[in-house]
């Protein structure tokens, strides 16, 4: 076997643990979820709509938020999921629990190709996936929105990786690519703004200095941890 394609195979390979280890606790816990906080203030919107259909629910749930202007796509998912499955909270909850291992194998994506050493990828990305403080994020419906966003963050900053060592049609897909990843997860929570703007300096400085190519080298496992934990934490509400 090649070495690209023993690179490949130990990438896919390595993704699906992560997803594995990420979906691990769902089995445990989302079948006895139900809705959450805010979920009844959400609900209570689009079941007194005017009419029963998208638009109406929408624009009714938009209405009850003033920041509904800055996210149209995270009401516009609530309307979605409320359309599909009506107050069932477990097809819901299921969704909510797809985001996390998303993240997770994101976050290993991008690490991997900052850092090139997969043994400390993959462990941050599990560390990232298990962190007691991102647990908030995997029962309460209405807040599905910084794991999106972050997941999105990710999803454009592992693009801009990739263009970084691609030509011609394949510099211009990664690039459009990420430029749609980002305006999505701004769409859908304004929050990861900071996180675009210091990913565009980090591009600058890199530029200015004459570097070529995504790759980082931590000092240390410690470091290439903490910085996997560093854009949950940005994100928590």
């Amino acid at each position: 076997m090649t070495a690209p394609r023993r690179v490949a195979r130990e990438r896919i390979e390595d993704v699906a643990f992560v997803v594995l280890v990420a979906a691990l606790p769902v089995v445990l816990f989302v079948p006895g979820l139900g809705f959450y906080v805010d979920d009844y203030v959400t609900l209570s919107y689009l079941t007194t709509a005017d009419e029963q259909s998208y638009w109406s629910e929408y624009a009714e749930l938009r209405d009850g938020d003033l920041k509904s202007r800055l996210r149209p796509l995270e009401y516009a998912v609530l309307t979605a999921l409320y359309r599909l499955f009506g107050t069932n909270p477990l097809p819901q909850q299921i969704f909510m629990a797809a985001l996390v291992p998303a993240c997770a194998a994101m976050s290993y994506l991008v690490l991997h190709r900052l850092i090139r050493r997969r043994h400390l990828a993959l462990g941050a990305a599990v560390l990232f996936a298990l962190a007691p403080h991102y647990s908030s994020a995997r029962f309460w419906v209405a807040a599905f929105s910084p794991t999106a966003v972050l997941m999105l963050f990710l999803a454009s900053l592992y693009c801009v990786l990739r263009a970084l060592e691609s030509r011609g049609a394949r510099l211009f897909c990664w690039v459009a690519a990420g430029c749609v990843a980002m305006l999505l997860s701004l769409f859908v929570y304004e929050i990861a703004l900071p996180l675009f703007v210091l990913t565009a300096a980090f591009l600058g400085w890199r530029a200015r200095r004459g570097m070529s190519g995504p790759r980082f080298s931590p000092p240390s496992s410690t470091g290439a941890c903490s910085c996997s934990r560093l854009p949950s934490s940005l994100l928590l509400r």
